[in-house]
């Protein structure tokens, strides 16, 4: 299991992610962890999302349960770069999580 600081450090990287990614409108972005995550995990990520400043939210805005809101993306595809660049860092330390938005 990846630790609080792993998950922070991965985090922080993918936050600095600008835009790389498909520009497809306005919506909101976040990072949802997958149902077979352990209680555990889960309590890892909230804290981990939550000291940076992010919101978890047990239930999101027109997409999955377990997701950190990461931002709203005017048109400009950074909050959906960063959302893309949190779940693949997450993923590359163990944690199963993707990216996921709901446009306007």
């Amino acid at each position: 299991m990846a630790t609080l600081n792993e998950m922070i450090q991965q985090i922080q990287k993918g936050l600095l992610a600008q835009s790389t990614g498909t520009r497809s409108g306005c919506g909101r972005a976040y990072v949802c962890l997958s149902t077979t995550e352990s209680k555990e995990t889960l309590n890892t990520f909230r804290k981990a999302m939550e000291s940076l400043g992010l919101r978890y939210l047990d239930k999101a805005y027109g997409v999955g349960r377990r997701a950190a809101y990461i931002g709203y993306d005017n048109a400009d595809g950074i909050a959906l770069s960063q959302a893309e660049e949190i779940a693949r860092n997450l993923r590359s330390i163990g944690v199963d999580c993707y990216d996921d938005a709901q446009g306007d």
